[in-house]
């Protein structure tokens, strides 16, 4: 059985295979896409609050040694 999809009339037709595939991609990456976000967001979160003292012990220790 040849089952066909006419997505624009008069352009072709395209196999429901591949329109399936295309949308489980665009999930895919839409999820990735989601997923480095919540990273990043977690990973400066935890950083943020190491930031600022590190930088006050680097410049302490500059002004010690100086």
């Amino acid at each position: 059985m040849d089952f066909h999809i006419d997505l624009f009339p008069g352009l072709g037709s395209i196999e429901p295979i591949w329109l399936i595939l295309a949308f489980v991609i665009v999930g895919a990456l839409a999820l990735l896409s989601f997923a480095v976000e919540e990273i990043r967001n977690a990973i400066s979160y935890i950083v943020r609050p190491f930031i600022l003292p590190v930088i006050a012990v680097s410049c302490l220790l500059w002004l010690m040694n100086k």
